[in-house]
Protein backbone atom coordinates (compact mmCIF):
# COMPACT_ATOMS: atom_id res chain seq x y z
CA UNK A 1 0.00 0.00 0.00
CA UNK A 2 2.65 2.45 0.46
CA UNK A 3 4.13 1.83 -2.93
CA UNK A 4 0.70 2.62 -4.28
CA UNK A 5 1.20 5.93 -2.32
CA UNK A 6 4.52 6.70 -3.09
CA UNK A 7 3.82 6.54 -7.21
CA UNK A 8 0.05 8.45 -6.42
CA UNK A 9 1.10 10.76 -4.32
CA UNK A 10 3.72 14.28 -4.92
CA UNK A 11 6.89 14.91 -3.73
CA UNK A 12 5.47 15.14 -0.26
CA UNK A 13 3.43 12.01 -0.29
CA UNK A 14 0.64 13.80 0.50
CA UNK A 15 -1.24 15.26 -2.01
CA UNK A 16 -2.49 13.23 -4.78
CA UNK A 17 -2.46 13.95 -7.93
CA UNK A 18 -4.70 12.66 -10.51
CA UNK A 19 -2.45 12.61 -13.47
CA UNK A 20 -0.28 10.17 -11.55
CA UNK A 21 -3.69 7.91 -10.41
CA UNK A 22 -4.49 7.92 -14.43
CA UNK A 23 -0.79 6.22 -15.25
CA UNK A 24 -1.29 3.76 -12.69
CA UNK A 25 -4.82 2.97 -13.71
CA UNK A 26 -3.90 2.96 -17.19
CA UNK A 27 -0.78 0.29 -16.60
CA UNK A 28 -2.84 -1.43 -14.43
CA UNK A 29 -5.24 -2.40 -17.66
CA UNK A 30 -2.42 -2.80 -19.92
CA UNK A 31 -1.13 -5.57 -17.97
CA UNK A 32 -4.74 -7.04 -17.83
CA UNK A 33 -5.31 -6.66 -21.32
CA UNK A 34 -1.74 -7.83 -22.32
CA UNK A 35 -2.70 -10.88 -20.14
CA UNK A 36 -6.12 -11.55 -21.31
CA UNK A 37 -4.65 -11.70 -25.27
CA UNK A 38 -1.50 -14.76 -24.09
CA UNK A 39 -4.63 -16.36 -22.24
CA UNK A 40 -7.04 -16.58 -25.12
CA UNK A 41 -4.15 -17.05 -27.78
CA UNK A 42 -3.19 -20.50 -25.89
CA UNK A 43 -6.64 -21.14 -24.89
CA UNK A 44 -7.30 -21.05 -28.99
CA UNK A 45 -4.75 -22.84 -29.50
CA UNK A 46 -5.09 -25.50 -27.00
CA UNK A 47 -8.82 -25.81 -27.75
CA UNK A 48 -8.26 -25.94 -31.61
CA UNK A 49 -10.42 -23.00 -32.63
CA UNK A 50 -9.26 -20.62 -34.96
CA UNK A 51 -8.29 -17.27 -33.33
CA UNK A 52 -8.49 -14.22 -35.07
CA UNK A 53 -4.92 -13.27 -34.20
CA UNK A 54 -4.47 -10.41 -36.88
CA UNK A 55 -7.66 -8.59 -35.67
CA UNK A 56 -7.06 -8.70 -32.13
CA UNK A 57 -3.23 -7.73 -32.73
CA UNK A 58 -4.37 -4.59 -34.38
CA UNK A 59 -7.32 -3.74 -31.53
CA UNK A 60 -4.20 -4.46 -28.87
CA UNK A 61 -1.36 -2.29 -30.88
CA UNK A 62 -4.23 0.54 -31.37
CA UNK A 63 -4.98 0.27 -27.42
CA UNK A 64 -1.18 0.19 -26.51
CA UNK A 65 -0.82 3.28 -28.68
CA UNK A 66 -3.19 5.30 -26.46
CA UNK A 67 -2.07 4.17 -23.56
CA UNK A 68 1.78 5.08 -24.72
CA UNK A 69 -0.14 8.99 -25.10
CA UNK A 70 -1.41 8.75 -21.89
CA UNK A 71 1.48 7.68 -20.29
CA UNK A 72 3.13 10.58 -22.14
CA UNK A 73 0.70 13.29 -21.33
CA UNK A 74 0.80 12.25 -17.83
CA UNK A 75 4.68 12.41 -17.62
CA UNK A 76 4.62 15.82 -19.36
CA UNK A 77 2.18 17.16 -17.14
CA UNK A 78 4.14 15.99 -13.91
CA UNK A 79 6.95 17.40 -15.18
CA UNK A 80 5.51 20.86 -16.22
CA UNK A 81 4.09 21.45 -12.59
CA UNK A 82 7.17 20.12 -10.60
CA UNK A 83 7.69 23.53 -9.56
CA UNK A 84 4.10 24.05 -7.74
CA UNK A 85 4.15 20.46 -6.06
CA UNK A 86 4.49 21.70 -2.37
CA UNK A 87 7.92 19.92 -0.82
CA UNK A 88 8.14 17.42 1.75
CA UNK A 89 9.04 18.56 5.26
CA UNK A 90 10.30 22.61 4.62
CA UNK A 91 12.92 23.99 6.60
CA UNK A 92 10.05 26.18 8.18
CA UNK A 93 8.18 23.42 9.80
CA UNK A 94 11.38 21.92 11.25
CA UNK A 95 11.56 25.30 12.80
CA UNK A 96 8.62 25.14 14.27
CA UNK A 97 8.94 21.79 15.11
CA UNK A 98 11.68 22.57 17.42
CA UNK A 99 10.60 25.62 18.70
CA UNK A 100 12.34 28.26 16.54
CA UNK A 101 10.18 31.59 14.75
CA UNK A 102 9.74 31.25 11.02
CA UNK A 103 11.27 33.55 9.14
CA UNK A 104 8.45 35.99 7.53
CA UNK A 105 9.38 37.84 4.36
CA UNK A 106 6.94 40.85 3.78
CA UNK A 107 7.36 42.24 0.41
CA UNK A 108 5.51 45.07 -1.11
CA UNK A 109 2.84 45.05 -3.36
CA UNK A 110 2.96 47.48 -6.34
CA UNK A 111 0.18 47.98 -8.18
Amino acid sequence: MKLLTDITTGKDNQTHDIARVIMVVNAVILVIVLVLAVAMYVYGYLTGKPFPIQDFLVAVLTYVGGVAALLTSGSASIYFKRTTEPDGASSETENITKGKQPDIKITENVL
